[in-house]
Formats: structure tokens, C-alpha cells, sequence
């Protein structure tokens, strides 16, 4: 590395990964700014880095590889993105609407938001009627409504 790139990363407060696996935090020419804080080390676990990793055996890329799928899942699931939702809509003039969805399975809770206002209207009038893998049927109050839209949220 040069003395040129040394200071621009010290300018930048850019974070280079090491071959370890944790960041190497480089001093800041303005200690104490916002930027100090955001990259500041803080106890406990490093980072999981995100640049890639050097792989020298077929196994060991193979090990990166699900290493860094595992920590994508991990930092989605922090960040409040579960892929748990699920858009549903009424039928009109029926009393049961059947979702399926390869996330539902026989015990999963299933938890409905209305998103409109003839959704809110019918929402006490909703049960799960019968549930099994892949598969619910909602059993619910006949409605006109072409806009009964729920987010459900599908757990366990």
C-alpha cells in the first residue's frame, strides 16, 4: 500500500478487510466524528466481512461460500427482512378463501393486517378453518368488496 492510499483511507475512514475475517479500522483525521463513531471497533464478535474471501482448497470455497449466504440470512433477519409476509385477497361473494404457500405448515400462526378499510371491516369475521402443509383455508363473513387486502404474516 502507498502513502497516497494510506491517506486517502484515512481521509475516507474506509474499513479493509483483513485475511482474517475482521475489519482493520483505520484512524480518522477527525476523531470524534460521525463517521469516527459509525466504524469505531465495538466489543464482542468482529464483523462478518463482506468483501470476498481467499479460497486455497476447493473445500474451503465451498465452506466461504455457505459461510456467506449464512451471513446474508443472518444481517436480512437484523435488519427486520424475515420473508414472512404474504399479500391476501378476499374472495368477493364467498365465505372461504384458500392461500397457499410453501411456508405455511399445519401449526403455523397466521396473523392478518388489513391494508384497507373494507379489509378492517372484515376482520373479525375471519378464522382459519382448516390448515396443513402448504395450504389454509380462511373461512370469513360473504363481501362485495373487491379490495379486502390483507399482509399476513406467516410464523412457524
Amino acid at each position: 500500500m502507498t502513502a497516497n492510499n494510506d491517506a486517502q483511507n484515512r481521509e475516507l475512514g474506509t474499513v479493509l478487510p483483513k485475511l482474517t475475517g475482521s475489519y482493520n479500522y483505520l484512524p480518522f483525521a477527525n476523531p470524534g466524528s460521525a463517521q469516527d463513531a459509525i466504524f469505531r471497533p465495538r466489543p464482542g464478535y468482529s464483523p462478518a466481512p463482506i468483501g470476498p474471501s481467499v479460497a486455497t482448497m476447493p473445500s474451503d470455497y465451498a465452506s466461504a461460500t455457505w459461510v456467506r449466504k449464512v451471513v446474508d440470512v443472518v444481517n436480512n433477519m437484523l435488519s427486520g427482512r424475515l420473508n414472512v409476509g404474504l399479500k391476501v385477497i378476499l374472495n368477493t361473494s364467498t365465505t372461504s378463501t384458500t392461500i397457499k404457500d410453501a411456508r405455511i405448515s399445519a401449526v403455523s400462526a397466521l396473523i392478518f393486517t388489513p391494508n384497507t378499510a373494507h379489509a378492517a371491516a372484515i376482520l373479525s369475521s375471519i378464522f382459519v378453518s382448516s390448515q396443513k402443509e402448504g395450504e389454509a383455508t380462511l373461512t370469513h363473513s360473504p363481501t362485495l368488496d373487491i379490495d379486502c387486502v390483507f399482509t399476513t404474516t406467516i410464523m412457524g
